[in-house]
């Protein structure tokens, strides 16, 4: 199995799962077949700038945020910290059709996990059923993946998302049987899409800028 090439909504299990890391693979995939990718962050918090960095990784990628809190939190509580206007979906939506008019097909990402709280009682899920995409579950190689990587789905499919499969970022180049055993029991759960080895350079710079995702 592989990654989709391009219309999918990325969300995580978590937030530092590395959703940003499979942009930019799923951006490269699509630029290694001529198309011009086009990566929009729904919403981002914290210092980082998620769309920018796939933008800068993957050259002839179209990149754009539609909001952006300094706060690091979700993205319902940043608005409120920051006192600044909360999120509309519709803005998002109008964003994703303006995008791709620029572009061959878009990668939505999201911020921390499918049920962060958006704005009032509003979800990341509710965002990807406005859009219409297929979903793409990020998580990490290690056991806590389980239980997190089931719960999405189950999420993703109480609120009528397809769901495209699961995408383990962090993983070993010489994997334990521990981790192995892991990776078979998430096939179990979901499709696993595509299997992205630990990426020290990715890692240091979530260390250094930790936001919401």
């Amino acid at each position: 199995m592989s990654l989709p090439i391009l219309d999918a909504f990325v969300t995580g299990t978590d937030t530092g799962v590395g959703k940003t890391v499979v942009c930019a693979r799923m951006a490269a995939q699509a630029r290694a077949r001529g198309l011009v990718p086009g990566v929009l962050k729904a919403v981002q918090t914290g210092e980082d700038d998620d769309a920018m960095w796939v933008a800068s990784h993957v050259p002839g990628t179209v990149a754009a945020t539609v909001y952006h809190y300094e706060s690091p939190l979700a993205p319902a509580l940043a608005a409120r910290a920051d006192d600044e206007p909360p999120v509309d979906i519709r803005a998002i939506v109008e964003a994703v059709v303006e995008l791709r008019r620029h572009c061959d097909g878009v990668i939505v990402e999201g911020s921390g996990g499918l049920l962060e709280p958006l704005v009032d009682r509003l979800t990341f899920a509710d965002l990807a059923v406005a859009l219409e995409l297929p979903v793409i579950i990020v998580c990490p190689p290690g056991r806590t993946a389980l239980n997190h990587a089931a719960l999405t789905v189950a999420a993703a499919r109480a609120a009528g998302l397809a769901i495209a499969g699961l995408a383990i970022c962090g993983a070993s180049l010489q994997p334990n049987g521990s981790e192995r055993a892991i990776r078979a029991a998430l096939e179990r759960i979901a499709t696993v899409l595509e299997v992205i080895p630990h990426d020290p350079a990715r890692s240091q710079r979530a260390q250094e800028s930790p936001g919401s995702g």
